[in-house]
């Protein structure tokens, strides 16, 4: 499972998001499970209808996207800034996390090596 935190107007979230749709094709039918997480920025009171539209819209993201009105779940996963990542493997131990889009190639590996290990080859 990949659990993704993206933030309004964040121009490496709108980045990341064909890449994770790739991850989505390469993965889905080996049982990836993608949920988005809509978290505000640091000291900005968090408009939903931008991130609503931002979702649909411009991101075009078509998997369970929850809005973190009040960062309850940023805070849960200790997500601070957006873009982060976080991969769970089929028994939901946390396997990797990371923020931001350098070496996404990392997040990639370890998709992989977890839908493989949970006997998804």
């Amino acid at each position: 499972m990949l659990v993704h935190f993206w933030s309004t107007g964040c121009p490496l979230c709108h980045e990341a998001v064909g890449i994770i749709d790739r991850w989505r094709d390469r993965f889905g039918e080996r049982g990836l499970a993608l949920i988005a997480v809509c978290q505000p920025k640091v000291n900005e009171a968090f408009d939903v209808r931008l991130a609503r539209r931002e979702a649909r819209e411009e991101m075009r993201i078509d998997h369970p996207c929850a809005l973190d009105v009040d960062g309850a779940l940023a805070r849960a996963f200790g997500s601070e800034f957006a873009p982060s990542y976080f991969v769970f493997d089929g028994t939901r131990v946390l396997r990797h996390r990371q923020t931001g889009n350098a070496r996404l190639t990392a997040v990639e590996e370890c998709l992989d090596r977890c839908l493989e290990s949970s006997g998804y080859p």
